[in-house]
């Protein structure tokens, strides 16, 4: 390469060139010339700035700052350079010393629109924001048609959630130049936050269709796809996006993501490991790999990546909202530590003041009650089966519903829930502000979170008090420690007298169960007891292995060993992946239970199959200290009683309330030692087991647990009560 010795007089028209090759994507070409033009001036200004420019593009940023710096002590006043520095610090992060680099280059030249747009981008970062769009209005001022700048403004419109300004900038940006990428993307980016789904699919496809391997595109696409319940679709552009570029880490955030809902979770857990190694302060990454160990049972571990997770970003509101769904899982944290984990949550999160804190009592108390819904499970989830009951039979002319589904997932029993109520808000690309304003529009009186602390909660907005009277139920068993959160509903088995303190709302009671449950129509009829025929006993647990600690293995192995020749049923989908069955097996064998002795259903199937599996089970065995929900019902509607050990946290007590409704409180135990008493003893008594059996459906058909009429008509009676009760208060308040 020294001996070409390039004429100095040729050296513009060289890297004019060579800046051509790099604009049309060919860089490796254009980074040999500026290569060849250094190794014979390497005091050459230009070819330093544009030989930085490739180190900053491949990530070699130690490299790009040498050069820059160079280049500087060369030309001080050269405004490219200036620029350029500015932009290497703003992609380390360094915020305020790039801006002082882009106001330098400003400085050189007032009319330098491209440093003008990228001061607007650092005082973006910076949250700025006045700042940062009056940087941009300055830029299109220098030059209207700088494309970059209408793009930017248009970002940071759609983060203000101003989605109609940001679609126009867009398209303004694409009108000057329609082969713009970033545009389309973020053009896809504003569709799919403002719910237009299939005008997001159409913008990324525009962008890949520049670009094939443009991961931004790829990424979003694919997130998208997850978010519409597609992860094998999603994991082909995920994928795709890391064979293009292997060290971007929000493809391999994606493709985690991907295969953990496709139950791939060993290469799920790889990934996200390979996007924490790319990028350490990636706390979704955290978040994600916790939530996707706590699938694997892996309890301590998933705490532990959402305590890294909220070390990088102590803000980060769904993760801290993981945290303390997982904590109540814990056999070992105290419920006082459980209550103070709840209660440090409100001091991080609930930072709005009221949209108006005045709520005046209504003029007509007798024209129907309007009731909100709030939740991200109007879909096939365990809520539904809970909800779809009072949806089917709350009176119309007593009150008007209105659903806030956070969810963009649409399946058949999202169809029922929208068929049964008055209005129904698709709210998922709301923001919080928007949300709370569309409830207060639609003049809500009494406000539900179905949620709690599970995904896809919108406990945040909540604490703008959109609603006069707000109340918590179904989703979670512990406390909102929202201060905004009026009540909790719920019953006194569940949460008898001594838990309260537990709860920062008021309890309000329903008199007799907290729930009502609607079986499946392709449940199948109950058959006799497989214990007659098979001569031993089969116990099963359908239950998430998260559950399953090693004090619940530790009853559970007890009992099996009391109940000679009995076996032990374990049923959930992730028992397919032979690492979580052999560890679970491993943890048995510790108790001395031989593996022949458990027996796991682990491969897909659909729910219908459930029902079918307990036609093989003689007695359930309730995990503790999360008890089943969902579970216990499927189980008891098969005619499988549930035996449960019910104590000091809220989450242990779900199973004892439905017991206690339908008359089988000699299953609810109050010690570990009572828990194996109880079991043991029921399978000594195959008669009774028989007749247990052979009952258990009607016996929840007439009671509140199963009989929609009556629970609702409980429902009713409990709102209206609390309901006039709060238009009392206004009232009085007003005097």
């Amino acid at each position: 390469m020294a001996d070409l010795h390039i004429p100095e007089n040729e050296i513009p028209a060289i890297l004019e060139q060579a800046r051509q090759l790099h604009r049309a994507g060919k860089r490796d070409e254009a980074n040999l010339v500026y290569l060849q033009v250094l190794n014979d001036f390497p005091d050459n200004v230009e070819a330093l700035r544009l030989r930085a420019v490739v180190c900053m593009e491949t990530g070699q940023t130690r490299d790009s700052e040498t050069l820059l710096r160079k280049a500087l002590a060369l030309e001080p006043q050269n405004r490219f350079v200036l620029n350029n520095l500015g932009s290497l610090y703003h992609a380390q992060k360094k915020y305020d010393t790039a801006v002082g680099y882009f106001q330098k280059a400003l400085q050189q030249d007032e009319s330098f629109s491209y440093a003008a747009c990228n001061l607007g981008n650092t005082w973006q970062a910076l949250g700025k924001i006045d700042k940062a769009i009056a940087a941009y209005q300055n830029a299109l001022e220098l030059d209207p048609r700088l494309a970059a700048a209408w793009n930017n403004l248009g970002s940071l419109m759609n983060r203000l959630h101003r989605r109609n300004e940001a679609e126009k900038l867009f398209h303004k940006a694409l009108s000057i130049d329609p082969k713009y990428k970033d545009a389309w993307n973020n053009l896809g980016i504003c569709y799919a936050n403002s719910g237009h789904v299939e005008l997001a699919f159409k913008a990324y496809e525009k962008a890949l269709g520049l670009d094939k391997h443009y991961s931004l595109a790829l990424n979003n696409k694919g997130n998208l796809l997850l978010r519409q319940n597609y992860p094998a679709d999603a994991l082909r552009c995920f994928e795709t996006a890391t064979e293009a570029n292997a060290n971007v880490a929000e493809a391999w955030n994606g493709c985690g993501y991907a295969h953990k809902n496709l139950g791939n979770l060993q290469k799920a857990v790889r990934c996200f490991r390979k996007a924490i190694e790319l990028k350490h302060d990636f706390a979704e990454a955290w978040n994600n790999l916790g939530l996707t160990y706590a699938d694997q049972g892996r309890l301590d571990d998933a705490l532990d990546a959402f305590r890294s997770a909220l070390e990088i970003r102590p803000n980060y509101v769904q993760c801290h909202s993981n945290l303390l769904l997982y904590l109540n899982y814990s056999p070992d944290i105290h419920e006082k530590t459980l209550f103070e984990a709840h209660t440090n949550w409100a001091a991080a999160h609930q930072h709005y003041p009221p949209l108006n804190a005045d709520f005046t009592a209504r003029a007509d108390i007798h024209q129907p009650i309007r009731v909100g819904f709030v939740s991200a499970d109007f879909c096939r989830h365990p809520i539904s089966y809970f909800l779809l009951p009072v949806l089917r039979n709350i009176s119309g002319d007593r009150f008007r519903v209105t659903t806030y589904s956070n969810n963009l997932v649409d399946d058949d029993l999202t169809a029922v829930a929208r068929k049964h109520v008055q209005q129904w808000r698709q709210v998922a690309d709301l923001s919080d502000h928007e949300l709370a304003r569309q409830i207060r529009d639609d003049e809500i009186d009494v406000l539900f979170d179905l949620s709690g602390h599970t995904s896809g909660h919108r406990l945040r907005m909540f604490s703008l008090k959109p609603a006069p009277l707000q109340i918590t139920w179904l989703g979670y068993p512990h406390t909102s420690s929202l201060d905004s959160m009026d009540y909790l509903l719920s019953d006194s088995v569940c949460l008898p007298d001594f838990l309260h303190w537990q709860f920062t709302e008021k309890i309000c009671f329903l008199p007799h169960s907290r729930c009502c449950y609607a079986a499946p129509d392709y449940a199948p009829p109950v058959n006799p007891l497989p214990a007659q025929q098979n001569g031993f006993v089969t116990f099963g647990s359908f239950n998430n292995p998260v559950k399953l600690n090693d004090k619940t293995i530790a009853l559970w192995s007890d009992i099996l060993h009391r109940c000679k020749n009995s076996i032990l049923v374990l049923s959930w989908k992730t028992l397919a992946d032979a690492s979580i069955a052999n560890r679970l097996l491993d943890n048995f064998k510790k108790y001395a239970i031989d593996a022949g002795r458990i027996t796991l259903l682990g491969e897909t199937r659909p729910h219908a199959q459930v029902f079918t599996d307990y036609q093989n089970i003689d007695i359930a065995l309730d995990t503790y200290p999360f008890s089943g929900g969902l579970t216990s019902c499927e189980a008891m509607w098969m005619g499988v009683p549930v035996v449960t050990l019910a104590g000091k946290k809220p989450a242990s007590r779900q199973t004892a309330g439905m017991l206690a409704e339908i008359g089988l409180d000699e299953l609810v135990s109050f010690s570990p030692g009572d828990y194996t008493d109880v079991a043991v003893g029921l399978a000594g008594n195959l008669k009774k087991l028989a007749m247990m059996r052979e009952s258990l459906r009607t016996m929840m058909l007439d009671s509140t647990l199963c009989d929609a009429e009556a629970f609702t008509e409980d429902f009713e009676n409990t709102l209206t009560k609390l309901f006039v009760r709060k238009q009392e208060q206004l009232k009085q308040s007003a005097q």
